[in-house]
C-alpha cells in the first residue's frame, strides 16, 4: 500500500510553463504538462520564459524552478505583506545549461524570503544587455543549502546584488570562487560552509551553534562577528 501511494505522489507532480506575466497564484498564468490550468504546487517543476514577470504574493512552492528556459527573459518578484517562495530542490536564476541567452531576474521586496535547496545563478545574457541577477537592494531573505553557479556564457553575465538582503546557509556547502563573494549579512545555520575565494561581508556574519566557516587558505571581513548569538570582540 505504501509503495501504491508513493507512486500515485511522484505521478501527481506535473510542469509548469508561464503562459504570460501574472501573479503565481493565478492559473491563467500557467500551463501545465497535463494540457489543464492550475497553480504550481510543493511536487512541481516550474519553467518562466517568454520575457514574462511571475509575481509572488502570498506563500509559493514548488520542487524546481527555472527562468528563463527559452531564449527570453524570465522574470520573478514579491508583492504584498511577507511573501514567500519555497523551492524544495533547486533554484536556478539563469539557466544552468550551455545555452547563453536565457537569463533570470530575481528581485526581492524587502520583506520577502526565497527559501531553496540549492540556489544558482547562472551565466547567461539576453540582447547583450540582460543578465542573470539576483537583486536584494531592498532587502529580504535568501534561504539555503547550496549557492552554485553555472551556465554558457562567459564570466562576468551575472548581478549579485547583496544590497540590505540576509543570505542564510544551512546545510554542508562550498561557496564558489567567482559570483559569491559578497554580502550584506551572513549567517551560517548549519553545517560547514567552505571557502573558494575571499568573502566581504558588509554587515554580519553570524555563525551559530552547529555551524562551521571553513576559510582554507582564504579570508573572510566582516562589521561585526557573532558566533552563537553572542557578539565577538574585534580581533578576537
Amino acid at each position: 500500500l505504501l509503495l501504491l501511494l508513493r507512486g500515485a505522489d511522484q505521478a501527481s507532480a506535473e510542469l509548469y510553463t508561464s503562459a504570460k506575466s501574472g501573479n503565481w497564484f493565478d492559473s491563467a498564468t500557467w500551463t501545465n504538462s497535463a494540457g489543464g490550468a492550475g497553480v504550481p504546487s510543493g511536487s512541481d517543476t516550474v519553467n518562466i520564459k517568454g520575457d514574462y514577470t511571475v509575481t509572488v504574493s502570498n506563500s509559493a512552492t514548488c520542487a524546481n524552478l527555472v527562468f528563463s528556459t527559452g531564449s527570453s527573459v524570465g522574470y520573478v518578484v514579491f508583492s504584498g505583506p511577507a511573501p514567500a517562495l519555497n523551492v524544495t530542490t533547486r533554484l536556478d536564476v539563469g539557466n544552468s545549461t550551455a545555452n547563453t541567452t536565457h537569463p533570470g531576474v530575481l528581485t526581492f521586496a524587502s520583506d520577502a524570503t526565497v527559501t531553496a535547496g540549492q540556489c544558482y545563478l547562472n551565466k547567461q545574457l539576453k540582447n547583450g544587455v540582460t543578465k542573470s541577477e539576483i537583486n536584494m537592494a531592498a532587502g529580504g531573505r535568501l534561504v539555503a543549502g547550496l549557492l552554485g553557479t553555472a551556465g554558457g556564457a562567459a564570466e562576468g553575465n551575472t548581478i549579485w546584488t547583496p544590497g540590505a538582503g540576509t543570505v542564510e546557509l544551512n546545510a554542508n556547502n562550498t561557496l564558489p570562487a567567482t559570483v559569491w563573494t559578497n554580502f550584506n549579512n551572513l549567517t551560517l545555520s548549519a553545517g560547514t560552509t567552505t571557502l573558494a575565494a575571499n568573502l566581504t561581508i558588509v554587515s554580519n556574519l553570524m555563525i551559530g551553534a552547529s555551524a562551521v566557516m571553513n576559510l582554507g587558505a582564504f579570508a573572510s571581513t566582516a562589521n561585526t562577528l557573532w558566533i552563537d548569538g553572542v557578539p565577538q570582540v574585534a580581533g578576537v
